[in-house]
């Protein structure tokens, strides 16, 4: 069943879960961090920007948030290296919409 909760309903219910945050590396980059932009507990909306990175001698590039959430956790500091698998950030991705459809987000799922 397909139903839209009442305001206070939807104040109480607010859907999560819980995502990491990679670069886009191929198996073989590495990438240093050069400044992060989010802390733990802070909100993010997409097209946030959670830090800046640099790979070899390129130009630092931007990672933007595609979600919209809660930072859990931020998993790396400015001068780590990292490569391919290792996560950045544990996102708690949260949805707030008011259709829901089996316990899951009409919209978004």
């Amino acid at each position: 069943p397909v139903h839209t909760l009442s305001d206070k309903a939807r104040a109480t219910f607010i859907m999560s879960h819980e995502k990491h945050i990679f670069l886009p590396l191929s198996s073989s980059t590495e990438a240093e961090i050069v400044s992060l932009q989010v802390v733990v507990g802070e909100r993010v909306r997409k097209g946030s920007l959670l830090c800046s990175y640099k790979i070899g001698n390129e130009p630092n590039q931007s990672m933007k948030c595609s979600l919209v959430g809660f930072v859990r956790e931020v998993m790396v500091k400015e001068g780590d290296v990292i490569r391919q698998g290792d996560a950045v950030l544990l996102l708690e991705e949260h949805c707030d919409h008011s259709v829901v459809a089996f316990d899951l987000c009409a919209i978004c799922g």
